[in-house]
């Protein structure tokens, strides 16, 4: 009973583009009339992304020459790599979407090809509609398109809704799209003086999000294409909440070893999956799948090796790159 909450560990993606989507406009927003906004943000977006992306794509190609050659034996990591140069350009969600979902060493960065198409989109969506309320308005819009565009899929192709829906920006918009929203709504609470104001909204679509994502632990599968935005509303009053001060959860998520989860989390995101099948490879596990039940040795052993891991390539290329970036582009204070 304890472990049932876990049944929804999934939807840590789902969080991670709710707080994507503010972060990101909440920085556009705020820099709008910026000289060559589009071209800095990019940049500070690629030192963002690239320094540990790149180096564990490499490993990733170097594994699949290796394995097809029969010099390394690890089909669980290397075995399902077709289309590896979409991983190169941030496409592989899309030949997920027509192939099926492949599970390997890189698996996990079909988000973060959605990451990035919304990167390349979203800097001239604030630029073109400079009207903060249009702005809302049309993350709303976005928001409502997923989960239709999901449904209308399923009744239409349902051969290739399941991938399809997982994995194309379009069906994973409306996280984005809240996180966003919230931003945007932000700055205009700021500048009417109604921040606070939204606290009592916020406490009731928190507690309303909380009983529906229990309703999907207790009853897995019950709410179908609408299941990602329930997740993703569950997240956006989260963060909503704690964005109006609902001191309570303000204080919990501001505890330092969370804050310190928070700094490694993205090369955590990136090496957790070859940790874990690496770990299971050499330990006589072979035949473990990447996603689903293993030892739980394992498990405990291949956290602590990524938590490891993650700290140090923060520590020598994440954080340089990042601090050398936002020297070389900057967007004043």
């Amino acid at each position: 009973y304890l472990l049932t909450p876990l049944r929804l560990a999934w939807s840590g993606v789902d969080l991670f583009f709710v707080l994507s989507g503010f972060l990101i406009a909440r920085f556009l927003v705020a820099h709008r009339d910026t000289k060559d906004l589009c071209r800095h943000f990019l940049y500070r977006r690629a030192f963002r992304i690239l320094p540990v992306y790149l180096p564990m794509f490499a490993l990733f190609l170097g594994g699949v020459v290796l394995h097809r050659q029969g010099i390394i034996d690890m089909p669980k990591l290397f075995g399902s790599a077709d289309g590896l140069w979409t991983y190169a350009l941030f496409l592989q969600n899309f030949w997920y979407a027509l192939h099926g979902v492949q599970l390997n060493f890189f698996s996990v960065s079909w988000s973060l090809s959605i990451e990035c198409q919304f990167y390349l989109v979203f800097p001239f969506l604030v630029l073109a509609i400079r009207d903060n309320r249009k702005l809302m308005l049309i993350l709303s819009v976005l928001a409502i398109l997923a989960p239709l565009q999901r449904m209308g899929l399923e009744f239409i192709a349902p051969e290739v809704a399941r991938s399809a829906n997982n994995v194309l920006p379009t069906a994973r918009t409306e996280g984005l799209a809240l996180g966003a929203l919230i931003a945007v709504w932000e700055r205009m609470a700021y500048r009417d003086a109604g921040r606070r104001s939204g606290t009592h909204v916020a406490c009731c679509l928190l507690l309303v999000s909380t009983v529906l994502m229990a309703l999907a632990v207790i009853r897995s599968g019950m709410y179908g294409p609408l299941l990602y935005t329930v997740t993703a509303v569950y997240y956006a009053a989260l963060l909503f909440a704690v964005r109006c001060d609902v001191r309570p959860l303000v204080r919990f998520f501001s505890q330092g070893w969370l804050r310190g989860l928070g700094k490694i989390s993205y090369s955590a995101y990136l090496v957790h999956m070859p940790v874990l099948g690496l770990l299971a490879a050499i330990s006589g596990f072979p035949d473990v799948d990447l996603v689903g039940p293993k030892p739980r040795w394992i498990t405990g052993a291949a956290t602590m090796i990524t938590l490891i891991l993650s700290v140090a390539l923060f520590k020598w290329i994440e954080g340089p790159a990042n601090e050398f970036a936002r020297r070389q582009f900057r967007f004043g204070d």
